[in-house]
């Protein structure tokens, strides 16, 4: 059982939701209030709790993400209103598709405080100082040069989620994007790359989703974002072997795949 610091006589755990070797989710009873409970188990790639529960008081007004309660910064842990609505689906519907572009064009388009978000090349630096230089395979020295490359216009540079897989975004009457471990400055292009790689979309429902994001048809340069949805492909190899997941078995036919993909 996790130590839960300060909660410990206002929190009772009803169950979890997921744990993995980074951190742990649970659904908890808070002074009468159904919510989540996240323990983070350290911060080597992640955002620290700090930096997280900032961003949910920030991004929270705008109905982007689930209210902030509180947190336990000596025991790493945060609380956050608890959301009853379903993950994203691989193949949403065409009004689901019109929705989630407009929120993520309001993510995108909000006024931050850049001095206290990390870029992302650093936090890809990351992966690669754990990795370290020697043991780096081919795929890992592409990605290198290929990120180096892809991310080296500054000019649009905008406050991104960068983890967007379907399950960090949540479907009710509303859209709301969880798990900020990894948010910081980034070209939109990446959040954008990063969802539909995730997706399984035609060619038409791809087209209907970009324009809908910038409003204006065939505003978007299809080139650059080819170039960020393979850059999302390498980041996420880079992420499974800078953290072993690679030995993990629910990693391990994906590390494979990406790396037939890339090689």
């Amino acid at each position: 059982m996790i130590n839960l610091g300060k909660f410990k006589r206002d929190l009772t755990i009803i169950g979890i939701l997921q744990k993995t070797k980074f951190s742990e989710v649970y659904t908890c009873r808070f002074h009468n209030m159904d919510v989540i409970l996240k323990f983070k188990k350290h911060n080597l790639f992640e955002n620290n709790i700090d930096l997280e529960q900032s961003i949910h008081r920030k991004l929270a007004p705008y109905n982007l993400t689930p209210k902030f309660l509180d947190h336990d910064k000596e025991a790493n842990l945060v609380i956050y209103e608890k959301i009853d609505g379903t993950s994203m689906a691989p193949h949403p519907n065409k009004k689901i598709l019109y929705d989630i572009a407009l929120k993520l064009q309001d993510l995108h388009s909000t006024k931050i405080d850049n001095y206290e978000y990390e870029l992302f090349e650093e936090k890809i630096e990351k992966y690669f100082l754990t990795i370290g230089e020697q043991a780096l395979d081919s795929v890992s020295k592409n990605a290198k040069s290929f990120i180096k490359k892809v991310t080296a216009d500054k000019s649009k540079l905008v406050f991104c989620h960068n983890d967007l897989n379907l399950s960090n975004i949540i479907y009710t009457d509303n859209i709301y994007f969880i798990d900020w471990d990894y948010a910081g400055l980034n070209h939109p292009y990446y959040d954008i790359a990063t969802l539909l790689n995730a997706l399984d979309l035609s060619q038409d429902e791809e087209k209907y989703f970009l324009d809908s994001y910038t409003g204006t048809h065939n505003a978007m340069d299809l080139d650059v974002l080819d170039s960020f949805k393979k850059l999302a492909l390498y980041v996420e190899y880079l992420w499974i072997v800078a953290t072993a997941s690679n030995e993990d078995d629910k990693y391990r036919d994906r590390y494979l795949e990406l790396k037939k993909r890339l090689q």
